[in-house]
């Protein structure tokens, strides 16, 4: 479904992207990117005790590896937001409505954060929206 399309002009979004190696590699083939994580570290309502915030969260990790891959990157720098899956909010300050490709890669592991993240995608799919997700 993608292996022969070009990525230039294509919208891409990265869930749980971490570093955004994934989206940075899309960039660089001319893709519009969105890299899209949560700001803590902590998966929000795990149960387990208080979260305490890094000093540094996932989103500053990503916008530094987007400043030092900004020479590899064609004309277009990705876009970090926070992206808490099933929230409506956080949805509708995405870039785009739908995208061409949403990818993720080891955003399987919170259980309970699966329905949230078949809502999210179901936002932000449309009918020929690849999905690919590693796990």
């Amino acid at each position: 479904a993608v292996l022969g399309r070009a990525f230039k002009g294509m919208t891409v979004l990265e869930l749980g992207a971490g570093t955004g190696a994934a989206g940075l590699v899309a960039a660089s083939l001319g893709a519009d990117v969105t890299l899209t994580d949560q700001a803590s570290f902590c998966f929000p309502g795990n149960g387990d005790g208080p979260c305490n915030k890094p000093k540094n969260s996932l989103l500053d990790l990503m916008r530094v590896n987007v400043r030092h891959n900004a020479d590899a990157l064609l004309e277009r720098t990705p876009e970090v937001f926070e992206l808490l899956w099933g929230e409506d909010e956080h949805i509708a300050r995405l870039k785009h409505k739908q995208y061409d490709i949403i990818c993720g890669a080891d955003i399987l592991l919170f259980h309970r954060a699966q329905p949230a993240l078949i809502h999210t995608l179901r936002c932000l799919s449309g009918a020929s929206t690849v999905v690919l997700i590693e796990h």
